[in-house]
């Protein structure tokens, strides 16, 4: 039994660390926001950059 919850609270410990250190990332580390435009749209040359649906890739 004791092995049993072990592996559940370093489950639970994982997804809580998984979830705020990837919100950490996307704010601090890599600056995400939705506004940004992407390469496709600010280097766009219908060669090589061309803006697509998002699930097309």
């Amino acid at each position: 039994m004791t092995p049993l919850i072990a592996m559940l609270l370093c489950f639970a410990a994982y997804t809580v660390a998984y979830k705020v250190y990837a919100k950490y990332l996307a704010n601090h580390v890599f600056e995400l926001s939705p506004d940004r435009e992407t390469p496709a749209h600010t280097l766009r040359d219908d060669v090589d950059y061309m803006p697509t649906n998002r699930f097309v890739l």
